[in-house]
């Protein structure tokens, strides 16, 4: 996400989503934890051509699902 040049408000929803979800595994949460990767995911779909390109939604669609196949 640091690499990424996204309006603050999409990098702080972003953000809170992905803290969010590190939380919850923290407590072990791991169901809490992939509902919390699939809003992300929800989001970055949302906002595709919108506030982030194709390209910077892909990557954070990678990124997302590799961290879920790791729960």
């Amino acid at each position: 996400m640091d690499g990424l040049t996204l309006h603050p408000n999409i990098k702080g929803g972003l953000l809170g989503k992905l803290n969010a979800a590190q939380q919850a595994l923290d407590r072990g949460n791991t169901r809490a934890a992939e509902n919390l990767l699939e809003a992300f995911l929800n989001l970055v779909e949302a906002q595709r051509g919108k506030g982030l390109t194709d390209a910077q939604a892909d990557l954070l669609v990678a990124y997302a699902n590799k961290l879920i196949l790791l729960i």
